[in-house]
């Protein structure tokens, strides 16, 4: 098949990575050819010359309450996303003329092995440009398991455009469908319209920086605050090296002094924050920005809980306490309220994402955990000498103010990640439930 790789030669960074990704391609042996895409503005222009109105067609479907034409959000009035899509629909134009199956590309592409053909039908997407589904297909990408093949792609529209085969009569229904209208490039190549599928060996994933600076395909998802990130710690001395190793990203101090609970503190951090997401850390990791990003994208992918070093770097949607708790402050002293939160998290049937990727310093702690044992024996037993979770006691119920609920679809728990064996100790043993979680 010939690739073409979408490019703005005005763009010096653009021309610079299109030309790299011809040689990484032509080095796989594949038939390249650089694509001029279309500016935004020149975009604007024409589709003002042709009356183009966005289509009335949502993520999920049709939308007969909007109306072609109808208001859209205004990212659907960015000159970049209407040049985004003319570009592809050139080629889409190209594919058609050609009468041939192609490859379309943009140009920030990080490519990570070479097209193994496989069977497909309409559309097979080879490299992953959306950060919110991108941590869910990583697997693919890194170590893929299987023989090569194409496999359902269970979203409604791509994982965005960055890297994708496409068929003939595929082209032309697009070209059809589109033929007034217009949606972001993406968002236009719907399972509604074409059957989308996956190679199970992808090629690539797009990158977010350019040489330090921001790619084509950019990490527009993270422009809107929607979250807080927090430091809990009674040592504000640690809270300058932690800022510069999260820089860019905003976060600011909790002060812990003081605080007899873990548990009370984390709760109490939670309930200040104006934000439906809640990112905390202690003073002993030293997390990156892409930690961060990382986190974002699990929840995204519907973890309810996620801790890129258990609950020394963590992060959640207030959704979740509104549905099974706060932290139990019960656990005076420090110590098990990780253990009985991923129980809770088990007893409600909810996913969680644990690992322990975050640079972390081991020291000494300052919580005493012998209260925190009586009260977690309490509550859920001697596990270990029973081989069973069982459930003794009841959560209390604080009044915390957290806010308006905000629906979220949350993963069950089958679907957990659980990296470290210490997380295993309680959790990988049968759940038994005889009593109320709240009273």
């Amino acid at each position: 098949m010939k690739s073409f790789i979408i490019h703005l030669s005005k763009i010096p960074t653009s021309l610079e990575t299109a030309t790299r990704l011809k040689t990484q391609l032509e080095e796989y042996n594949m038939e390249v050819e650089l694509f001029e895409g279309t500016y935004g503005n020149d975009a604007v222009k024409l589709m003002q010359q042709e009356d183009r109105i966005v289509h009335a067609w949502g993520i999920k479907g049709p939308n007969p309450k909007a109306g072609i034409g109808s208001t859209a959000s205004p990212k659907l009035g960015a000159p970049g996303v209407k040049g985004c899509f003319y570009s592809h629909y050139n080629l889409w134009k190209k594919c058609v003329e050609l009468n041939e199956p192609i490859i379309i590309w943009e140009d920030d592409i990080l490519i990570s092995r070479p097209y193994i053909p496989v069977e497909w039908e309409d559309v097979l997407v080879l490299a992953i440009g959306h950060p919110k589904k991108s941590a869910i297909f990583m697997p693919l990408l890194e170590s893929p398991e299987g023989d090569p093949e194409s496999i359902e792609y269970r979203y409604a529209s791509m994982p965005g455009c960055c890297g994708y085969a496409i068929n003939p009569h595929a082209a032309k229904k697009l070209l059809e469908v589109y033929s007034k209208t217009y949606l972001p490039a993406d968002n236009a190549i719907n399972k509604f319209h074409v059957k989308i599928q996956i190679h199970n060996h992808l090629m690539g994933i797009a990158m977010v920086k350019t040489d330090g600076k921001d790619s084509l395909t950019r990490t527009k998802y993270w422009n809107e605050k929607l979250y807080s990130t927090y430091i809990i710690s009674n040592k504000p001395e640690k809270f300058s090296e932690i800022k510069e190793s999260i820089s860019p990203e905003p976060i600011s101090y909790f002060d812990g002094t003081g605080y007899k609970s873990f548990s009370k503190l984390v709760n109490d951090c939670v309930a200040q924050s104006p934000y439906e997401t809640v990112i905390i850390m202690s003073d002993k990791v030293l997390p990156t920005v892409e930690n961060v990003k990382k986190l974002l994208l699990l929840l995204e992918e519907g973890y309810a809980f996620v801790g890129l070093y258990r609950l020394g770097f963590f992060g959640f949607k207030k959704e979740l306490l509104r549905k099974i708790g706060m932290f139990d402050e019960r656990f005076v002293g420090g110590g098990y309220e990780d253990d009985d939160f991923y129980i809770r998290l088990k007893e409600a049937d909810l996913a969680m994402y644990i690992t322990h990727e975050v640079a972390y310093t081991k020291s000494a702690s300052s919580w005493n955990y012998s209260q925190s044992a009586i009260h977690f024996n309490n509550k859920w037993g001697d596990i270990h000498t029973t081989q069973i979770i069982q459930r003794n006691m009841a959560e209390d119920n604080y009044n915390y103010n957290l806010g308006k609920s905000i629906p979220a679809t949350f993963l069950s728990w089958e679907h957990s990640a659980i990296g470290p064996k210490k997380v295993h100790k309680y959790v990988g043993y049968p759940l038994i439930q005889e009593v109320k979680i709240h009273e």
